[in-house]
């Protein structure tokens, strides 16, 4: 076993420096300059794009791909999947990939945009744009729109350490089983926020500030708090801060789509079902990520969004709804305790009686971290999310505002995970619960 567990480690520092040292195809020294004629003709109504530009956007959109395939060149060597499963599981292997799969779009998106961009080379084309301004294609700001290229360099950089994240908790978690102490360096929070919160902004167009603003036509990643020094490596953390506005940012996706599909039904064509669902909006679409000091060597995680809350009954629903088409084992409960629970109500309704409020909290959990209240027991930002919090010590609290209706995520997690706090982790939580401890959010 320790044979094995020395094999995964080395590959595990493989994969981290691959990743952190990739060597990326410069972009074009003209992308700010060609999106800047992309902005002329959509936002100004300037002629559609002559050929010298349509070549220059397809470089763009060709170094964007070939990036994307630098960082995607750091294959499973024989046998590592094997490994991994056998000593971690099937959903630990899911976890080291599922961050991933999600970042490329980072890339992926712009380049997908700048590609559509270059189909407009004639006044139809370009009169088909116009008349979509409305739409949910095309809500652009053109300065936001700029801002996404000015850096790409950088950009795809910083998306190719956060691949390195999932792999760096792995690594902590096999040097621990190895019996060594892991590198837990000192950390500010504050640095991995800001990169986690443009990677998200460029992919999910979302403005990234430091004070709430009111534009319902506008997304934004909200950072707020107060420094925060760690000593854990900053991979592990980055995957939970990763993980928490991106789901609120696609459940206002799903929150956009379902209302301007109702529209459609009832016989209004999209780009006005799309601006009666802007009209209808009453603030902005805002995720935010805090970062407070606690008692006791703590810190807290806070993650909230301005959108719909998470439905309980629905979410209880959908969970009986896949206890009952396969097998519960196979479904990702956020503990053992919860997973008895639910399959004691399984076969006697009024098990029902011994749910408690913390397991209506992890069923939210769940949902969240899927990103879709309508699947509540699938996804990797759910187990990697707590593998993570737990193996460091932490908990989670999960609330609704009570004037807003607005849902709220707290991690409480030691600052360093190798000496603990004395102070168990659920004093802090009661401490929540009981009014006596509180963070902005």
């Amino acid at each position: 076993m320790k044979e094995d567990l020395q094999t995964l480690l080395e590959f595990t520092e493989r994969q981290i420096a691959y990743f952190e040292g990739c060597e990326f195809v410069p972009y074009p020294g003209h992308t700010v300059s060609t999106v800047d004629a992309v902005i002329e003709m959509l936002f100004e109504e300037r002629q559609p794009l002559d050929r010298e530009h349509v070549e220059k956007l397809r470089e763009i959109t060709e170094t964007c791909s070939i990036n994307l395939s630098i960082i995607g060149e750091s294959p499973f060597q024989e046998g590592i999947e094997r490994l991994i499963v056998s000593h971690f599981g099937t959903e630990f292997l899911g976890y080291l990939t599922h961050d991933i799969n999600h970042l490329a779009y980072s890339l992926v998106d712009p380049r997908n945009r700048l590609s559509r961009m270059s189909e407009v080379t004639t006044d139809e084309r370009l009169q088909h744009y116009h008349s979509r301004r409305d739409s949910a294609e095309f809500q652009l700001d053109p300065e936001f729109f700029r801002q996404q290229y000015v850096d790409l360099d950088n950009s795809t950089r910083t998306l190719a350490r956060m691949y390195a994240n999932p792999w760096k908790f792995f690594n902590y978690l096999l040097t621990l089983r190895l019996g060594e102490q892991p590198e837990m360096p000192r950390t500010n929070l504050s640095g991995i926020i800001e990169d986690t919160a443009a990677v998200l902004g460029a992919r999910l167009d979302a403005r990234v500030v430091r004070e709430p603003i009111d534009t319902p036509l506008r997304r934004s990643i909200y950072i707020h708090g107060e420094a925060v020094e760690v000593h854990m490596d900053p991979g592990p953390i980055g995957s939970i801060i990763y993980n928490g506005p991106k789901n609120s940012l696609r459940k206002f996706d799903d929150e956009q789509i379902e209302a301007v599909n109702q529209l459609e039904d009832g016989g209004i064509p999209i780009s006005e079902a799309t601006s009666h669902y802007i009209d209808s909006l009453d603030g902005e679409r805002r995720a935010s990520i805090g970062t407070y000091n606690l008692p006791d060597g703590y810190f807290a995680l806070v993650f909230s969004d301005t959108g719909e809350p998470l439905g309980i009954d629905l979410m209880i629903s959908t969970l009986r709804r896949a206890m009952k088409e396969k097998d519960p084992s196979e479904l990702t409960w956020c503990s053992p305790e919860q997973r008895d629970k639910f399959l004691a109500w399984m076969n006697n309704d009024f098990a029902w009686n011994n749910l408690t409020l913390r397991d209506l909290s992890q069923i939210a959990y769940m949902a969240h971290m899927t990103g879709n209240p309508d699947r509540p027991v699938s996804g990797m930002g759910l187990y990697g999310s707590r593998e993570i919090v737990e193996n460091f010590g932490g908990t989670y609290l999960y609330t609704t505002t009570f004037e807003e209706e607005n849902p709220v995520f707290i991690y409480i997690i030691p600052k360093d995970p190798i000496n603990r706090p004395q102070i168990p982790v659920e004093v802090l939580g009661t401490q929540f619960v009981d009014g006596n401890l509180t963070v902005p959010y």
